[in-house]
C-alpha cells in the first residue's frame, strides 16, 4: 500500500453544504466552517468551498448578526 501526505477526505461538495444549510438553517459563518474544517486544510479545497458558497447561498442579517443563509433555488 502507498503512504501519502494527503488525507483521505473527501472534498466538501455543494451537496455537504446544502445538507448543513437545510438542516440547521440560518448560521454564522464560522460555524459553518468549522463543520468541514478537517476538510478544508488544503488552499484549493478551501477555494472551492468559498465558491460554492458563492453560488448557492447568501448572507443575510439578523438580530445585528450576519448568518449564511441558502438563496431561494437551492432550498
Amino acid at each position: 500500500m502507498k503512504s501519502s501526505s494527503r488525507s483521505l477526505v473527501d472534498p466538501v461538495s455543494e451537496k455537504d453544504i446544502q445538507n448543513v444549510l437545510l438542516s440547521t438553517g440560518p448560521i454564522k459563518a464560522q460555524e459553518l466552517v468549522a463543520n468541514f474544517k478537517p476538510r478544508l486544510q488544503e488552499k484549493k479545497d478551501k477555494d472551492a468551498f468559498a465558491e460554492i458558497l458563492k453560488r448557492i447561498s447568501k448572507i443575510q442579517k439578523l438580530n445585528g448578526s450576519n448568518y449564511v443563509v441558502l438563496k431561494e433555488g437551492y432550498k
